[in-house]
């Protein structure tokens, strides 16, 4: 159920800021979220809001998204970023050397 609170907790904070924020984001890292978690929420919402049908999206995990992820890379421009010179902070710090133009 601490899955259910983290997700509740930022749904309430989004909806009610007046209530405590929810804990950092590192709490919202899920691999899988039960049938149950679900429901549960899906009754806490209900109970929550007048009309939980117009925040259903946060809990949707809809599938049938007609489009796949080939198809979203494929229509994105190609960007050639060997033009863009690095901030100062990138050049400056060894750190920071996997991003600098290697000279071949």
């Amino acid at each position: 159920m601490d899955d259910s609170y983290a997700l509740c907790a930022l749904h309430r904070h989004h909806r009610r800021p007046q209530f405590p924020p929810p804990p950092p984001l590192s709490c919202f890292v899920f691999l899988f979220i039960s049938s149950k978690v679900i429901s549960n929420m899906w009754v806490l919402m209900t109970e929550d809001s007048n009309n939980a049908v117009s925040s259903s999206f946060l809990l949707d995990n809809d599938s049938s998204i007609p489009f796949s992820v080939d198809d979203i890379s494929k229509s994105m421009d190609q960007i050639d970023i060997s033009d863009i010179e690095p901030p100062p902070l990138i050049r400056e710090n060894s750190g920071f050397s996997f991003l600098l133009p290697r000279a071949d």
